[in-house]
Formats: C-alpha cells, sequence, structure tokens
C-alpha cells in the first residue's frame, strides 16, 4: 500500500491531468475524439519515457560493478525532472524541421512566398517594406521527388498495367496520353500530371463577407497512380494557395510559374534520388481539371456563357448553343487555329506588361513579419471566324494560358468536363428542380390560367424521403429538406445528395407526363455510364446516342433552359475517349481536399495571413504521412475492421462453418476472426449490404448475410443471391426473392 506522500503525488498528478485535458477541450474548442487522441498518445510516451528511465539505471548500475544506491536512483530520477516528452520538437520551426528532415526534403525547399507589390509601414518608428501583394506555392519537382520515394508510388509508376484496345480503366488509357510524342519517345512509364484549380469559401458568414476571405487552391496529381488509390487524399498534392482578388488582378501565371516550369524540365528528363537510387524520368502536364469558370479562366477564355463564343471546346455561337446535342467536327477548336487567334488578340490589344515578381523563402523569421499531337485527328486547319471586330469577343478568348508552355498541352482539349459540377451540380440539379416544381406547384400558362395542380407537398417528399426510403450506405448522403425558395434557383443539396435523389425522383415523375419522365430516366442512363470504374467503345457510343436523345428532348420541354452546360455535354464522348474515362477527371476528391483545408478556420482564432497557416499545416500533415509510408503503405495502409473478435474454432456457427470449410481448409491453429463491418478502399462492407456480383448486359447481386470473417489473412463473407427484374419505368431494380442457399465468396 503505497504511504501519504505517494497518494499525494497521485493525486496531485491526477488533477493536474484533470487540469489539462479541460483546458484542452474548453479553452482551445477541442472534440472529445482529438483529446482521446492526445491522451492515448501521451500515455504512449509516458511509458517509452519509463524505458528511457530504466536504460539510464541499467547504465549507472553496470557503471557502480552492480551496486545502486536510493540516492543514486533520485539522482537519476532528479535528472528527467523538467526534461519534456516533446523535447526537440515543442515549437513549430523544430517540429517541422524534425519531420521535414524524415521525409526527405530540405526546409529551405517547402514553402515559397510569391511577392508581386510591397508597401511601406512603420516599424519600432521605422519606415519598413512590408508584402501587400503575395501568395504561397510548395516547389513542385521536390514534392514530386518526395513523392517518388514511396516505394507503392514508385511501383505504380515502374508497373503501368495499360489496359486492352477500346478499354478505358485509367487516365493513362486515354488517348491523349497515349499518342503524347514524349510517352512516343520514352514509353508508357512517362509521368502523366494533372492540375486542378478552384475557389474556395472558407470564412464564417457571421464574421466576414465570404467574398473578402475566398482563397484559390491549386492542386496537382500524379496520374500513373490506379485509379482506386489516387482518389485517397494523400494522393492530391497542394500546389499554392493566393487569395482569389489576387488572381483576378494578376493572373495565374505567377503561382503556377515554378509548376510550369519544373514541367517543362520533366519533358526534357529530371534525374531524381530516390531511395538511394538515380532515376531518370520523363513528363507531362497530361489535363487540367475543374468547374466549368475555373477552366476557362485557367485556359484562356471568357468565363461567361454569355460569351459570343462560351465553349472552351467548340467554336459554336452563343445563339446556336443548343440547337445541336452531335458533335460537329468541323466546329471543333484546334490548337493551330487557337495560337493564330491569341496573335491576332495580342495585335489588337497588346498584353499587359509583365510585373516584377520576388520568391522568397518562407522561413520562421519570414513568417512573423504548342506543339500539336499529329496522331489525333486536327479538323478544319484554317478555322475563318468573323462575326465580331474585336477578336477576344469574337474567338471567346481573353488571353493566352501559363498551360500552354508545357510541352504538348492543348488548351483546346486539355481543360475536360467535370462531371460534378456538368452533371451532378449543374444538369441533374437543374432538370430535378423543374420536375419538383413541376409535382409540387401550380402550373399555369402565359396568361394565369391554372394548367394543373400541385401532385405532392414538398413536406410531403422531404417526409418521404427522411421517414420512409431505406438508402443503405447510401444514408449518409440522402437528401436535405427541399424549401419552396430552392425551386427558384438552384436546390441546396451537394453532389453526393443529387445522386441519390435523382435516383429515387423516378418513383415520383412516373405521375407527370410522360416526356418529362423521360428525360430523368434518360439523364440518369447518362450519369450512370459516366460514373462506371471501366469504360469501353460501345459505353461512350452509347452515350453519344443518349446526349443527342436527352438533349434534343430537354429543349423541346423546357425552352428557357438553354445552358453551356446542356451543351458542353456533346463533347463528353471526345473526352473519355481523351482521357480513360470520365471518373479519371471529375472533382469529388478535390472537394475533400477543400474540406480538409477550410476546416482549419474553427481552430485557429486568428484570420490574418490564412493562406499561411493552411500551407504549413498541409505540409506537415503530409510530411508526417509521408515518414509513416516509407514502408509502402503511403497511398493505402490496409483494410480496416470496427467491431474485430477472435473465435475457436467452436465457437463459430455450424452452419457458417460448413459453408467456409467448402472454400478454406480450417482446423486447430487456424486464426479465425469476426468483424462487424470493413473498409476496403474507400467502400464499407458490413450485413445486409447488396453488392453488384457482375456487371454484364444482365446484372446480379447478391445480399451479405452475417458479419464478415477474417481466417488466416483471408476475408470471406457470406452472402445470398437476389433475384431481381429491371424496371424500366423507374430506372431501378426491383428485388423479387431472396435465393438459398448462402454462398461464401472472398472480398476483392
Amino acid at each position: 500500500m503505497a504511504d501519504g506522500g505517494d497518494l499525494t503525488a497521485a493525486q496531485h498528478l491526477q488533477a493536474e491531468a484533470a487540469q489539462l485535458i479541460s483546458d484542452v477541450k474548453c479553452k482551445f474548442r477541442t472534440s472529445q475524439k482529438a483529446v482521446d487522441y492526445v491522451v492515448s498518445g501521451v500515455d504512449k510516451l509516458t511509458d517509452i519515457n519509463i524505458d528511457v528511465t530504466k536504460d539510464l539505471l541499467k547504465k549507472r548500475l553496470a557503471d557502480d560493478d552492480g551496486h545502486l544506491y536510493l540516492s543514486q536512483v533520485n539522482a537519476v530520477l532528479d535528472s528527467q525532472r523538467g526534461q519534456s516528452l516533446f523535447e526537440g520538437v515543442k515549437s513549430r520551426k523544430s517540429l517541422d524541421a524534425f519531420i521535414a528532415a524524415k521525409a526527405g526534403v530540405e526546409p529551405e525547399e517547402k514553402l515559397m512566398q510569391i511577392i508581386l507589390e510591397t508597401q511601406f509601414t512603420t516599424k519600432d518608428g521605422k519606415a519598413v517594406i512590408v508584402p501587400k501583394d503575395y501568395g504561397y506555392y510548395i516547389p513542385f519537382l521536390p514534392q514530386l521527388e518526395q513523392l517518388l520515394n514511396c516505394p507503392d508510388v514508385l511501383h505504380s509508376v515502374l508497373n503501368p498495367a495499360p489496359a486492352p484496345k477500346g478499354v478505358y480503366r485509367s487516365i493513362t488509357d486515354g488517348l491523349y496520353y497515349k499518342h503524347h510524342f514524349l510517352v512516343k519517345q520514352h514509353g508508357n512509364k512517362v509521368l502523366a500530371i494533372t492540375v486542378y484549380c478552384d475557389d474556395v469559401e472558407f470564412a464564417d458568414p457571421c464574421k466576414t463577407k465570404a467574398k473578402v476571405q475566398k482563397l484559390r487552391l491549386y492542386y496537382w496529381c500524379l496520374g500513373n497512380i490506379p485509379p482506386k488509390f489516387r482518389s485517397t487524399l494523400k494522393a492530391i498534392n497542394l500546389l499554392a494557395i493566393v487569395k482569389s482578388s489576387l488572381t483576378k488582378k494578376y493572373g495565374n501565371g505567377p503561382f503556377m510559374e515554378d509548376f510550369i516550369q519544373g514541367i517543362i524540365k520533366l519533358g526534357g528528363g529530371v534525374c531524381f534520388s530516390i531511395l538511394g537510387k538515380e532515376y531518370l524520368f520523363h513528363g507531362i502536364l497530361l489535363c487540367s481539371c475543374g468547374d466549368m469558370p475555373a477552366q476557362a479562366n485557367l485556359g484562356g477564355f471568357k468565363e461567361t456563357h454569355f460569351a459570343l463564343r462560351p465553349c472552351r471546346h467548340c467554336m459554336v455561337l452563343r445563339t446556336a448553343l443548343c440547337n445541336s446535342f452531335h458533335e460537329d467536327k468541323t466546329l471543333l477548336r484546334i490548337i493551330v487555329a487557337h495560337n493564330q487567334y491569341i496573335k491576332e488578340i495580342e495585335s489588337y490589344t497588346p498584353p499587359a506588361k509583365k510585373r516584377k515578381v520576388i520568391a522568397v523563402p518562407v522561413t520562421e523569421e519570414r513568417t512573423h513579419d504548342d506543339e500539336a499531337m499529329d496522331d489525333l485527328p486536327q479538323e478544319n486547319p484554317t478555322q475563318n471566324y468573323q462575326d465580331h471586330e474585336d477578336p477576344s469577343v469574337n474567338y471567346g478568348i481573353n488571353q493566352s494560358s501559363i498551360l500552354a508552355l508545357a510541352p504538348g498541352f492543348d488548351v483546346t482539349k486539355c481543360l475536360p468536363i467535370d462531371i460534378l459540377h456538368t452533371l451532378h451540380e449543374g444538369i441533374l440539379n437543374d432538370l430535378c428542380r423543374l420536375l419538383i416544381r413541376d409535382l409540387c406547384l401550380t402550373q399555369k400558362d402565359s396568361s394565369g390560367k391554372v394548367i394543373s395542380k400541385p401532385k405532392y407537398s414538398l413536406k410531403f417528399l422531404s417526409d418521404f424521403f427522411k421517414e420512409r426510403c431505406n438508402f443503405g450506405h447510401l444514408n449518409v448522403n440522402k437528401p436535405s429538406e427541399i424549401e419552396k425558395s430552392h425551386l427558384s434557383s438552384k436546390l441546396k443539396q451537394s453532389a453526393a445528395q443529387m445522386y441519390v435523389l435523382g435516383h429515387i425522383l423516378p418513383f415520383f415523375t412516373k405521375d407527370l407526363p410522360d416526356e418529362k419522365h423521360q428525360l430523368l430516366l434518360k439523364l440518369l442512363k447518362i450519369l450512370d455510364i459516366t460514373m462506371l470504374f471501366e469504360i469501353k467503345e460501345e459505353n461512350i457510343l452509347e452515350l453519344e446516342q443518349l446526349v443527342v436523345d436527352f438533349g434534343t428532348s430537354f429543349v423541346a420541354v423546357y425552352v428557357n433552359h438553354k445552358t453551356l452546360k446542356l451543351h458542353s455535354l456533346r463533347h463528353l464522348g471526345m473526352l473519355g475517349r481523351l482521357f480513360g474515362g470520365f471518373r479519371q477527371v471529375w472533382c469529388f476528391r478535390f472537394e475533400a481536399m477543400h474540406r480538409l483545408l477550410t476546416s482549419l478556420v474553427d481552430v485557429v482564432n486568428n484570420m490574418k495571413n490564412i493562406e499561411l497557416t493552411m500551407a504549413t499545416r498541409y505540409i506537415l500533415r503530409r510530411d508526417t504521412e509521408l515518414v509513416s509510408g516509407k514502408d509502402g503503405t503511403y497511398l493505402y495502409d490496409g483494410d480496416s475492421f470496427s467491431g474485430l473478435q477472435s473465435l475457436q474454432e467452436n465457437e463459430v456457427d455450424e452452419g457458417d462453418l460448413l459453408i467456409l470449410k467448402s472454400h478454406i481448409t480450417i482446423n486447430k491453429e487456424s486464426k479465425i476472426m469476426m468483424a462487424k463491418t470493413m473498409e476496403k478502399n474507400g467502400c464499407s462492407w458490413s450485413e445486409n449490404v447488396v453488392f453488384l456480383k457482375s456487371g454484364s448486359a444482365e446484372p446480379s447481386f447478391g445480399l451479405i448475410k452475417k458479419k464478415i470473417y477474417v481466417i488466416d489473412d483471408e476475408v470471406l463473407f457470406l452472402y445470398s443471391n437476389l433475384k431481381t427484374e429491371y424496371d424500366e419505368s423507374v430506372h431501378a431494380y426491383r428485388i423479387l426473392a431472396e435465393c438459398s442457399p448462402v454462398k461464401v465468396s472472398p472480398l476483392g
């Protein structure tokens, strides 16, 4: 039993611990999950520190011929007093330096500040020059070298897995990569870089005007990484961060200059030191991803759909935007003509004088203060359009793009459509809004005469979605409540919510005139093809026909809703072939990356230079992940289980055991575990989940019956087949019966 003194010390320790946890939670608004993580980490550090103390005592014991007095023990323990468990990593500077060294990058290569304009201010009574307009970028080539030093990333690059001809599984299966002159010269191990930019509102609307605090974020990705890993946030790399207002003032060039120069160097070949060896890599800028305004801005095109020629892929006039949904190859923009248009524009309106840009490393101290691709078809090489005297207006182009400096980059092709913004948040949102108006509001003609009365109330729809629909694994994305005010502009739903809403709405639109109901079914078929993991040529041909049918019907039913996004559907087929399908260039995961960065606003109480805070926090996070991923688990650190428990053979249900033994040998030495749920490559598997067994012309489905078994590291689940039939009226499969017997399958 401890004496009184020991008890007092223990009580003092407990009181200090309680005070610390309370302060962390209350003063710094920290979640319980974060507190639990810190407590667990401190406990682990304490155990390690005990081992350190033991080593000191053993050393002292050895020095004193095996004899150790209490005074000597106290001396060793007292020598530890005042020493922090976080010695050498306590400050931000020391932590950054430690992690950077482990990650294999020099501190001065980590973050650079771009200074575009300076101003005078006073400090300690003296006039000093400080940055006024500035942004931050992370040097591209050192960042790429870091990434390639991860064994799993390097393996992906050195061991490409091209799909058969006419099949598209990855962005490197697309025609643009295959026909790029550098890929033809150096083979399919050429690095395929994609870039993304977007403007993000992150400020607390109760405290500040959101537009003032709008940031432009630039990212890049390595397209050689397989799609199932490229969707992880670790595969998305921050390139630059700057206030959006500055990109309007100075353009994208200053903030992408280092990136483009790196791409140019990669075109000629760059030697990287990777895992102790020298590797020569060539690389290309394959494409840019983003929403329509961002893509147009980055490509130098007009950003508004009111432009005379608003499409960045073709020369269609605004007045003829939705006259046809067949892709007219004679209207497609081509790079040779585009470059000539740029010369005309610069002759008509000389480009602004280039500003002097200063790039300086961000240190602890400073933070306080046209080449065409011969193998791709080039139609109509002598395009001649003279509809306006100003060539910028006439051609729908503002200026040349900095991306055009990248070897082999074609701005008329390499700014593909993103289905998140174009379909989910664009056309699908617009169509669902119009259909819900028809369902839930009184319809009148131009004279005010009532044409039709509401078939449902908005409250009924919202309550139905909330209470009577079983969305299964999509429950997290079930539609939000729909209000009347939403029907006049845009439904307040995320892209994932629109996907769910679009597939449940046909059960209600059956009550509308058939031409309106069919519109939704056709759009859902288009959506389903663009969501395929593997695209074949027959899928693209079907898609092109569906686009013609849907687009023609849409403008006939809703004559006042001709939009640029609707027009852009005609280019889906071409872009799908060029870039290996549609999932390869969508922006879902970039939106998740936005949330990761902007969530810092909730925990950082100082909004001064939030760009720097976001950039430095990102670098620390990435470097930490790179260090832990040097064992080959950077992109994917394995499957995760919940509710995992160990079992003996005699504890397994007899029926389950019999079925399991039909697939795998089980004996007394077998390691048997059972899990409630499993996460694999972003997908969640658990009891009562319906899964697709085959995606052929006649898909078959199964239902997971019980918990998931892990036997000798092989993951197995028991399932029963489902008898289904396709109901064309709602574009869904109806479950007719659950078949027996129960079967077993590995989770692949």
